[in-house]
């Protein structure tokens, strides 16, 4: 597969003067004041972003924060804290723009954050009247969020059908590169070398490999049958991040009666659990989440309370795996 690199088209000059639309992982932990307790995810974005203004570009970034409700401003859910930690390590002014799909003004030079972009209605379901509304605020998409590959959305997937350019950007191109380096055939590792739950894998032998699955977890799926431990724990503390931020926010969302929160949050981890566990525990994952999208809390509480252990005992596993890699 041939992957543009937005790195390859700023040094051939490609993008002065283009507006440029970087879909990156600005989603840290804030704790009840709102303030950030961790930017790993913010210093991260800071290359690609540079490179986009060294370059010459008109840089309009966004990120999802959270689980917000499509359509729904609330203060929590809002980049200011991002934009303010953003902006210092730029060293620049960075506006936060709101309502920002009928066109977003910022010139060659300048950057612009745009507000959390799981607010817009059609985020989650991938709406094509969304995904080319925001194809075309740019001549160049670049995809940086690694950690959102998984996700079949309007800011991750579906601008890239419609850009006039579509590219990866240097934290991506990067995880591809290391995942790339998985064998076509990959052979099944020592014993002892993977996590029992990937066991199902192998279990599963050509019915396994002719699952449908996103490009990046279908190469997630060949690392960790090769057991490559440093990319496959790449791949897991990714899974582990995720899952540990739904669960206790699942949990949350029920006992506030709020069925749709928890089913969104479900959903959010769904596209891992066909990798990382058993053919019984996806089944459940879907019947669950396909009747959040129904009924009330009374019918739904209680099959996510059987749920819920078992996902947490999946990333108990994959926490025990990644300290003794």
């Amino acid at each position: 597969m041939t992957v543009i690199r937005f790195s390859d088209l700023c040094a051939q000059g490609a993008v002065a003067g283009k507006r440029v639309f970087i879909r990156a992982d600005l989603d840290v932990p804030q704790d009840d004041s709102g303030r950030i307790t961790e930017d790993t995810r913010i210093r991260a974005s800071v290359a690609c972003i540079q490179m986009a203004l060294d370059a010459g570009a008109a840089v309009m970034v966004t990120s999802h924060l959270g689980h917000p409700t499509e359509g729904s401003f609330k203060l929590a859910d809002s980049l200011v804290p991002v934009a303010r930690r953003l902006s210092e390590l730029l060293k620049r002014p960075l506006p936060l723009l709101g309502n920002w799909l009928n066109g977003v003004p910022v010139a060659p030079g300048q950057v612009m954050l745009l507000e959390n972009c799981r607010l817009n209605v059609g985020e989650k379901d991938n709406t094509e009247a969304l995904a080319r509304q925001m194809a075309s605020l740019c001549d160049i998409f670049v995809h940086d969020a690694f950690g959102t590959t998984h996700l079949t959305e309007a800011s991750t997937y579906g601008i890239a059908e419609f850009a006039k350019v579509a590219c990866a950007g240097p934290l991506l191109a990067a995880e591809m590169d290391a995942i790339s380096q998985t064998p076509a055939d990959p052979q099944r590792p020592p014993e002892g070398k993977m996590l029992p739950a990937l066991e199902i894998l192998h279990r599963r032998g050509e019915a396994a490999k002719a699952a449908p699955l996103p490009p990046v977890l279908d190469m997630a799926r060949g690392v960790a049958m090769m057991g490559s431990e440093a990319s496959l724990g790449k791949i897991l503390k990714t899974v582990a991040s995720s899952m540990a931020d739904s669960l206790p926010a699942m949990t949350a969302a029920l006992s506030a009666g709020d069925v749709a929160k928890a089913n969104a949050l479900l959903h959010a981890i769904k596209g891992y659990v066909p990798i990382f566990a058993v053919d019984a525990l996806v089944e459940q994952v879907t019947h669950v989440e396909k009747l959040g999208k129904t009924e009330s809390l009374a019918v739904v509480a209680p099959l996510f309370a059987e749920l819920l252990p078992r996902l947490e005992g999946l990333l108990q596993e994959i926490r025990r795996f990644l300290a003794q890699a």
